[in-house]
């Protein structure tokens, strides 16, 4: 009788452990489903931008390099100009 009751119980814990990946799958279809059909974003939003440039000794183009990131087509930008040394002389 035990033997029986023990079985029956090891079928439903094995059931129970096939059947939760299938509502976990089905949980995460209806979630991308829900993301995936969400409207875009208005077309004339742009995120701001900033740009990095690790600055380091001098060449001969770099009025020019540096000049090329003000020129952008981008309506919200920054640009972060980073020295390793106060001592070193980027610009003349």
């Amino acid at each position: 009788m035990i033997a029986i009751l023990l079985w029956e119980l090891f079928r439903w814990a094995v059931l129970i452990g096939a059947i939760a990946p299938l509502g976990y799958y089905a949980m995460a279809t209806v979630a991308a489903l829900r993301f995936f059909g969400r409207p875009d974003p208005p077309s004339d939003f742009v995120p701001p931008l900033s740009i990095l440039k690790p600055v380091k000794g001098l060449d001969r183009e770099a009025y020019e390099n540096y000049a090329s990131f003000c020129r952008q087509d981008y309506p919200n930008y920054e640009i972060l100009l980073t020295f390793p040394m106060m001592r070193i002389r980027p610009f003349p």
